[in-house]
């Protein structure tokens, strides 16, 4: 039986994988020629969703760069202090 997420888990999933559709689009393709268009369609969900989650395009950029920066700090700095 699948497990049912509370609303704010699937606020969470949506905006996760809204910022990983995102990623992809601004890695292959670059920032000005990513549409919200297309990162709603890779992501599985509307443009609706991406505006409901974040304001704007830049805003959705900004998500996936603090993202990144959190990665950094929790996953790769840690290391680097123990070498």
């Amino acid at each position: 039986m699948p497990v049912r997420l509370s609303r704010m888990e699937r606020r969470e999933k949506t905006r996760q994988d809204l910022l990983t559709a995102a990623e992809t689009c601004f890695v292959t393709r670059g920032f000005h020629a990513t549409s919200v268009d297309e990162v709603a369609e890779r992501a599985g969900y509307t443009k609706g969703a991406v505006y409901s989650n974040f304001a704007s395009k830049e805003d959705l950029f900004f998500g996936v760069y603090q993202r990144r920066v959190d990665h950094v700090l929790t996953d790769v700095v840690p290391g680097l202090r123990k070498a």
